[in-house]
């Protein structure tokens, strides 16, 4: 196997480990974000976006060089919590459940746009 072929089997096989833990971590969360009142739930998802908020204010005001570290860095805790919460919003709401293949392609939808929008602004 040529040296490219090997590289890439391994970069796919580290990629397919992130989203396996992921999987793994939003699957745990949701029996503990099913007890949620619906109050309770959108209070959450509030306080989430206070702290985010709050977080990367800090972060324009201390470092704007190493954003997209720190943005990573930011972001990667509250992730598995939203994507538990969207989840079970869709199971009240909806009355139906996000099937794991859904939220493991919404979630490297949003990393791989997210990587994009830093790209983007560091090239400026």
């Amino acid at each position: 196997m040529a040296f490219s072929a090997k590289f890439l089997a391994q970069r796919m096989t580290e990629s397919f480990k992130a989203l396996r833990r992921a999987w793994f971590a939003i699957n745990a969360l949701e029996p503990a974000i099913a007890l949620l009142s619906d109050e309770a739930l959108s209070g959450r998802i509030l306080a989430l976006k206070e702290q985010l908020s709050k977080e990367a204010l800090e972060l324009e005001a201390t470092n704007p060089e190493a954003k997209r570290d720190a943005y990573n860095r930011i972001l990667d805790p509250y992730l598995h919590e939203v994507f538990a919460i969207v989840r079970e919003a869709g199971k009240r709401v909806l009355s139906m459940r996000h099937f794991d293949v859904q939220l493991l392609g919404a979630w490297v939808y949003t990393l791989a746009r997210f990587l994009k929008c830093v790209r983007v602004k560091a090239r400026r």
